[in-house]
Formats: C-alpha cells, sequence, structure tokens
C-alpha cells in the first residue's frame, strides 16, 4: 500500500477548497437567491412547493354536468347547383314581320294575355282587305250558279235541256261552292295572321332577356323574349356517380341557397341517366317551393343523405372561445380541465358536433353565465 506524501496531501487539500469556492458555493448562493425571490422565506407568500404545484380549480357550485356519449347522426354529402327553371319559355313570332312595339324589360313580371310586342300589320291587313273582297264575290258567283243548277235540274226532268246542259251548270256550281270554302278558309287564317301581329304572354312569367328591338324584323323560330314561370322551379344538382345510387325519385331532401340565407326541402322529381364523362357526375332535379325571391342561375346546395356515423355532440354553450382555440371545462378526478377540441358542423337542436379532443363516458362541465350565478 502507498502511503501519500505530505505534499501530495495538501495538494488535493487545496483542489477541493478550489472547488468548493468556485463551484459548490455559487450554487448555493443561486438557490438561495431564488428561494427569496419566490418568497419563501416571508410569511403570508407562497411556497416553494405551492409555486412548483397545479392543482386544477374544483367544479363550481351549480355547474351543469353533461355526460359524453356517440349519438347516430346521418352523413350528409353536399352538392352544388344551380337554380333552374322547370319551363324555359322563348317567346317569338308567328310570322316574319317589322317589330312596331316591344315595351318589356328584363325582369319584369307579366300575366297570362298581357301584351308583348306589336308587329306592323299593313301587309296582313291588306291581304285580309282583298280575301274578303274575293270572298264576297266568290259567294255571289256561288248564289248564282246555284240557282242555275236548280233551274237546270227542273229542265232536266222536263226534258227541256240536254244531260250535257245540265252537267255543266252543276259543274259550275259545284266550283262555285268549292271556290267560296277556300275563300272563306283564307279569310280566317288572314285573320289569325292579323292575331299574330300582337304577340301574348302565354303564361304567368318573369321576362329573364329581351332578345329584340324597335325596328327589328321578326320571324318564325326567332326568339324575341325569354321568360320562365316563377312558380315552377327547381334545383339542378351535379351528383358524383358513386352517390346518384342514394337519390330516390319523390323524396324530399333539404336545399340550402347561400345567397338568401335559406334553407328549404323539396321532392326529387328528375334523374338525368346520363353521367357527365368529365365531371364523372349526373344531374338531380329538386322541385322547389314558391318564392319571389328565388330566380335562375342562384347557387344552391343539395344535402344527401350518404351514410351513418356516431357523433360526439355537444351544447353550443359549452364551448369557450380562447382567441381562435375553442375550449371546454371536463370533470376529471383532481378537478376541472381546460381542454382544447376541434368543432364539427353544427346540429338541430343548438348542438354542434366535436371532432377531437373528447371522448366518450368523460363528463362536460358546463359553468353557469355570470348573470344566472348572481340570482
Amino acid at each position: 500500500m502507498v502511503v501519500p506524501s505530505v505534499e501530495q496531501i495538501i495538494q488535493l487539500l487545496g483542489a477541493k477548497k478550489r472547488l468548493l469556492i468556485n463551484v459548490v458555493l455559487p450554487l448555493l448562493l443561486l438557490v438561495f437567491v431564488m428561494l427569496w425571490l419566490a418568497g419563501a422565506f416571508q410569511r403570508g407568500h407562497i411556497t416553494g412547493h405551492e409555486l412548483f404545484a397545479n392543482t386544477p380549480p374544483k367544479v363550481p357550485r351549480g355547474a351543469e354536468m353533461v355526460t359524453l356519449e356517440l349519438t347516430p347522426q346521418e352523413i350528409i354529402s353536399e352538392m352544388m347547383g344551380e337554380v333552374k327553371p322547370e319551363f324555359k319559355i322563348n317567346v317569338s313570332s308567328q310570322i316574319t314581320a317589322t317589330i312596331m312595339k316591344i315595351d318589356v324589360r328584363a325582369g319584369m313580371r307579366v300575366k297570362k294575355g298581357a301584351e308583348l310586342a306589336v308587329l306592323d300589320d299593313r301587309d296582313v291587313q291588306a291581304r285580309l282587305e282583298q280575301t274578303k273582297e274575293s270572298l264576297a264575290r266568290a259567294e255571289a258567283d256561288l248564289e248564282y250558279t246555284k240557282l242555275t243548277n236548280h233551274r237546270s235540274t227542273a229542265l232536266l226532268a222536263q226534258k227541256a235541256i240536254s244531260q250535257a246542259q245540265y252537267d255543266l251548270d252543276h259543274s259550275r256550281y259545284l266550283q262555285a261552292r268549292a271556290e267560296s270554302a277556300r275563300l272563306r278558309q283564307s279569310l280566317q287564317e288572314a285573320q289569325v295572321a292579323l292575331s299574330y301581329t300582337r304577340i301574348l304572354s302565354p303564361a304567368d312569367g318573369v321576362v329573364i332577356d329581351r332578345m329584340a328591338e324597335v325596328g327589328d324584323m321578326a320571324s318564325p323560330g326567332k326568339a324575341l323574349i325569354v321568360m320562365f314561370d316563377p312558380h315552377h322551379l327547381w334545383l339542378q344538382a351535379n351528383v358524383r356517380e358513386e352517390k346518384a345510387r342514394n337519390l330516390k325519385l319523390g323524396k324530399n331532401y333539404p336545399v340550402r341557397i347561400d345567397a338568401l340565407n335559406m334553407d328549404v326541402s323539396g321532392p326529387l322529381v328528375e334523374i338525368v341517366p346520363s353521367a357527365d364523362s368529365m365531371a364523372r357526375t349526373v344531374w338531380a332535379r329538386v322541385r322547389l317551393p314558391v318564392n319571389d325571391e328565388l330566380y335562375p342561375g342562384m347557387f344552391g346546395r343539395l344535402m344527401l343523405p350518404t351514410g351513418k356515423t356516431e357523433d360526439i355532440l355537444i351544447p353550443h354553450r359549452a364551448i369557450r372561445k380562447i382567441g381562435q382555440v375553442d375550449m371546454v371545462d371536463v370533470k376529471t378526478p383532481w378537478g376541472i380541465e381546460q381542454r382544447s377540441v376541434v368543432v364539427g358542423n353544427p346540429v338541430a337542436g343548438d348542438k354542434i358536433q366535436i371532432l377531437s379532443g373528447l371522448k366518450p363516458g368523460e363528463i362536460l362541465v358546463i359553468r353557469q353565465p355570470v348573470e344566472d350565478a348572481r340570482l
């Protein structure tokens, strides 16, 4: 066993003394200062133990407690669509004529039979007068040939004229009768053509657009005014082909019109049996209730149930907004725990869906409002 010399012992004691002075004493001084700042040496102030303790608050008196459970819910898929008229009316002329008057404007409501436009009727009026004159001459000729035919019939019975003469008189009578009938038909056509110079509304409706002006030439098949019936509108929605099997004709579906902040429902009346090869969608048409604020072109959404799920639903009043975070209070064995949650869609009955942050079986604590607590 090697015995250290006196010099080695003195060096060892010197090293320990330097370690004590340079390291241990500063550390002890630092701990003392921290405890003094924390109030550990002052009566009535928190102690070091209390400084690091984090005991959650207890459940306040009168708070409402709700045990969380899974609630069956339908999965609702939103299908984008557009409000369209069931019946779009293109008003056009039945004859070719110049437009003399057209007073309707886009957005105007018109009644069935109301005058929409007036065409130049001078040509039709002249043709009508000519037909009347021709018919008058034909009627006079018919009356003459009718008397001649009766006379010839009597004379033939007495054998006073030949059969050839009778046949000639009878033929003239038949020709005059046919000409008179033809002209009466022409007169009726001219009268109908004259009525076409006044273009009337075929139904109650709203004018979408005016396609012609005074002085333009109207012709059959050329739209002058475009209208729609406000009592027959539907939402035409694009439904993805994999979800189209959930559609059922005649069933009522909810519809959301965002521009009007309006929720309505209506029956599914048509499913177009053809898929868009690019978008992979089919058209579903839901009839909308009568509403004067609805018009074609408005954006809408069809709410289509596509399955079932189970969600945690909590009262909306249980959520407290802290900055951008949604917080709730949860009862734990050691008190109330504040927990952040991710919310989903609101549900009928003033409840909201919780996507994450809570589990079934936990107890939600709903604090009373300050006004209620004072009562």
